[in-house]
């Protein structure tokens, strides 16, 4: 059977533009963000009634992550599609612990180390009090094989923060569920606020080898 996930990054919420490092906090998003969201909903209505898609599965259910950042763009979609929504917590955003709210410059002031060392083994080292990426790439790989089994061959939409997608697509570029590979891919990728990529599951099995990415970083015009 053959699942399309679509990732999509909330709408700019309050400290994006600043660069800081927004995980477990929950700001609301911002004017700005409130137009992303409703363009990326207004996409996806476009997207599954046009005449090549109109009789293919459609989405069955939206998947967020319980902030409000999240939440407010996934609903958008889900009134737009008029489909169920639902909270799947593990695919929120990395735990900076200590670092959560504060811009780079700030980290680099207070924890340089710390942060030289992280950006050199993410897989190990955390930022203090925070998870690792082998911490999250752990759970968003749990979470987003349950989605694409839970499919049932159809689509499912995917509304979460720039870590999970980053991670998600530097898993499925690796041949196996390789850890260090997906680490060296996962700083290459950025990852827009407002922006959507696509995966197709098509295999038995959630093995990376059976997913392929079938777009990356698509804006939709606001």
């Amino acid at each position: 059977m053959i699942a399309d996930l679509y990732l999509v990054r909330h709408g700019r919420a309050s400290g994006n533009r600043q660069g800081r490092y927004v995980g477990r906090s929950d700001p609301p998003l911002t004017a700005r963000g409130r137009r992303e969201a409703e363009a990326v909903a207004a996409w996806f209505e476009s997207l599954f009634a046009s005449p090549g898609l109109r009789s293919a599965p459609q989405p069955r259910a939206v998947y967020s992550t319980g902030f409000r950042r999240a939440d407010c763009t996934a609903r958008r979609i889900a009134r737009r599609l008029q489909i169920p929504l639902h909270v799947e917590k593990d695919l929120r955003e990395l735990d900076f612990g200590q670092w959560e709210g504060k811009t780079y410059a700030e980290i680099m002031s207070s924890w340089p180390r710390r942060l030289w060392a992280w950006y050199e083994a993410p897989l190990e080292v955390s930022p203090p009090g925070g998870e690792t990426l082998r911490d999250l790439m752990d759970r968003v790989w749990a979470a987003f094989c349950g989605i694409a089994a839970d499919s049932g061959g159809g689509r499912a939409i995917l509304v979460t923060h720039g870590g999970p997608i980053r991670a998600l697509l530097a898993l499925v570029k690796c041949d196996e569920l390789d850890m260090q590979g997906a680490a060296e891919h996962f700083f290459s990728y950025s990852c827009r606020t407002g922006s959507v990529s696509g995966i197709r599951h098509a295999g038995p099995g959630p093995a990376p080898a059976h997913m392929r990415p079938i777009f990356y970083n698509l804006r939709p015009c606001r």
